[in-house]
């Protein structure tokens, strides 16, 4: 099923490539894949395709995935994609003051273990490692807190609560 999902996110790009959605009407390719592809969560299929896809530069060229770790462990079917989420929830905590050498070495690590363990898993020890890229919290900033901070407003329940 993973290497389905891979695939599936390289059609993507071919749609997104060859302007699709707004040749059929639809004004971004998350809502093409909403509406005409029927995707549950393009928001969360739109941060793993950019994570672990091949995109093209505006010259032709392939660039290289930001996570080339995880993206060769999705194609070669090792990792699902509960466990692609759970990974990049953890690299994105990861500060930005962190060198950018030790952020590679930490998102082959955290590649190496989404193999072999659950993503509940994956979440306790990237908190380990979180831990101790940054023990202290001192290179955690305004920057990281401005990224990290979120609202997000669901639907109604049957009950009337949010």
């Amino acid at each position: 099923i993973a290497r389905l999902t891979f695939a599936g996110d390289r059609q993507i790009i071919e749609i997104a490539d060859r302007d699709l959605p707004h040749k059929t009407g639809h004004r971004s390719i998350t809502q093409f894949m909403t509406h005409r592809l029927r995707v549950a969560d393009p928001m969360r299929r739109t941060k793993q395709r950019h994570a672990t896809a091949t995109h093209l530069s505006p010259t032709g060229e392939p660039l290289e995935p930001e996570r080339p770790a995880l993206a060769e462990a999705l194609a070669d079917g090792k990792v699902s994609t509960s466990h692609v989420r759970a990974v990049l929830d953890v690299l994105d905590q990861i500060p930005h003051a962190v060198d950018h050498d030790v952020k590679v070495a930490a998102e082959r690590q955290m590649a190496e273990i989404a193999v072999d363990h659950t993503p509940a898993d994956i979440t306790a020890l990237g908190a380990r490692l979180l831990a101790h890229l940054d023990p202290d919290g001192t290179l955690t900033d305004d920057t990281d807190r401005k990224r990290r901070r979120n609202l997000s407003v669901n639907r109604q329940r049957a009950d009337g609560t949010a």
